[in-house]
């Protein structure tokens, strides 16, 4: 059926001049690093992202890079909403990992019948959106609708968020699960205040507790539809950005953070390599041969993950000849820069800032992150006589690690041997 498109709606989208480029994108979040790194340790005590940030990347509009033009958004090439993603994720992981589950949003609502764009953008176009999509609450069929009830976990950003998506099952007789996103306004959910944990502590993602809310049809959207590209939005919205495949945007939104944190990481580790001396013979570690193996290597792999992820792009086809490796790029880069991340940051856990890396890193081989499981971050929690032992264990050694590793200390043996 034809959505009618109503001319007020068609006249607020922005004019060419007025709409940043993803080159200036990227720009506005390097220049915004000093500042967001600043606000870490806010954001680790308030456990969500501080006020004035949220407010910032609203003003330089973060929030708008994959929102339809026609309601103020900029409908950008993905690539450098990713790229903005890992350049702020290399100062603050939560403020990129809340940057990413929300703004992908929008993209989202923008697959959506009319009715259901203009409930949430009718007359504030930078309202924000949270969610939690595992399917762990009550969804009940009713005239016009739905009920929903239950609790959901993980919704990162919440308390910025006047909207929520929900994911939940559709009851169906004898036929093929109907999986859907159900959105809900603020005032038919409470916020239960539960995130305390170590890593990614400022994202804030608490749950979701719904009490029989009622969800009309036009406020839900099949998963089906996105992964087919047929929402009743894509008639509405035909810009290549929102004829996308679900799974080439979302999956890699939660995972690009991964990225930009191992390279915070990495920068880390170099600082404290650039300024210690060896205790056993007074050289520079910087100038170590381990140390530089370590380095390049994971240089090479941060590298690697970002040339993959490259391959989407919204001009060739919507991504049609680029899907070969859609679990390498997405869902397997918190898993091989993480391994980096160990070797670089190796066992020592020293009480200061740069210790935020290896917690914040997301999913140790975390099936959270795979394409088609629940897409949430599952960061370690705050128990006693656990979180210790789990921030010492590094990753199964393999014997290509030990092997390699013996390689990298013959190696720094005879450098030493040919100094003396």
């Amino acid at each position: 059926m034809t959505q009618v498109i109503p001319t007020d709606v068609q006249t607020t989208k922005q004019s060419q001049s007025s709409t940043p480029s993803g080159e200036d994108m990227v720009l506005r979040a390097t220049e915004l690093l000093p500042t967001l790194k600043s606000r870490t340790a806010k954001a680790d005590e308030l456990r969500r992202l501080p006020d004035e940030t949220v407010a910032e990347m609203k003003r330089l509009g973060f929030f708008r890079m994959l929102q339809p033009a026609r309601w103020g958004g900029y409908e950008l090439d993905p690539q450098y909403f990713f790229r903005s993603q890992w350049t702020i994720a290399s100062a603050c992981p939560s403020t990129a990992w809340v940057l990413g589950v929300v703004a992908v949003h929008s993209w989202q609502l923008a697959l959506f019948p009319l009715e259901a764009q203009e409930e949430v953008w009718g007359k504030d176009t930078d309202v924000l959106i949270s969610s939690s999509y595992a399917p762990t609450g009550k969804i009940e069929k009713v005239d016009g609708g739905y009920k929903v009830s239950g609790r959901w976990s993980f919704s990162s950003g919440s308390d910025h968020c006047d909207w929520v998506f929900l994911g939940g099952f559709v009851p169906t007789e004898g036929g093929p699960p109907d999986m859907r996103t159900f959105l809900l306004p603020k005032r038919d959910y409470v916020i239960d205040d539960n995130w305390h944990t170590m890593g990614l502590r400022g994202t804030g993602s608490k749950d979701i507790v719904v009490d029989g809310a009622f969800v009309p049809e036009h406020r839900t959207h099949k998963f089906s539809d996105g992964f087919k590209q047929k929402s009743p939005g894509n008639e509405l919205n035909p810009a290549p950005l929102f004829k996308l495949p679900f799974g080439q945007i979302f999956v890699r939104s939660v995972s690009t953070s991964a990225i930009g944190i191992a390279q915070g990481a990495l920068n880390a580790f170099l600082d404290i390599a650039q300024s210690r001396i060896a205790a056993s013979d007074g050289s520079k570690v910087f100038l170590d041969p381990t140390t530089q193996v370590v380095a390049s290597e994971a240089e090479a792999t941060i590298d690697e993950c970002r040339v993959v992820l490259r391959r989407l792009r919204p001009d060739d086809g919507c991504g049609a000849r680029r899907r070969a490796h859609p679990h390498r790029s997405a869902g397997q880069v918190p898993l091989r820069v993480g391994h980096r991340r160990d070797e670089v940051h190796g066992h020592r856990r020293p009480a200061h800032e740069r210790q935020r890396w290896p917690r914040d890193l997301p999913g140790r081989a975390d099936p959270a992150l795979l394409p088609g499981r629940a897409l949430r971050p599952r960061p370690l929690r705050e128990q006693p006589g656990q979180a210790g032992a789990e921030l010492r264990r590094g990753p199964a050694r393999t014997e290509d690690h030990r092997l390699l590793h013996l390689k990298h200390a013959t190696v720094r043996k005879q450098c030493r041997h040919h100094r003396r």
